[in-house]
């Protein structure tokens, strides 16, 4: 996450929506596939989000434990803080 950009598009975040949708992300495999790309050793999904908003995302590890931390930003009576939106545990 970059808390230096500005927001999105309206165009872009529904494009980013629709790539969620398994039907969308099936025929894209299936494109990939006929292309001879090569499914990379590692799965993952996504939980949370997507966000649109600035926001900073920080990876906290400590000994073999990691978790990470998103905050977005907001204005508070001129002022800006960053909320936080989630901490999630990244290992067991």
């Amino acid at each position: 996450m970059s808390p230096f950009r500005n927001p999105l598009e309206p165009w872009i975040r529904v494009a980013n929506r629709l790539l969620e949708r398994p039907r969308v992300a099936g025929a894209l495999g299936w494109l990939a596939r006929r292309a001879g790309v090569v499914d990379p050793p590692i799965t993952w999904d996504v939980g949370h989000g997507p966000w649109f908003d600035n926001g900073v995302m920080t990876v906290v590890t400590k000994g073999r434990e990691a978790s990470v931390e998103v905050e977005h930003a907001r204005v508070v009576g001129g002022a800006q803080v960053l909320d936080r939106t989630l901490t999630r545990a990244l290992t067991r």
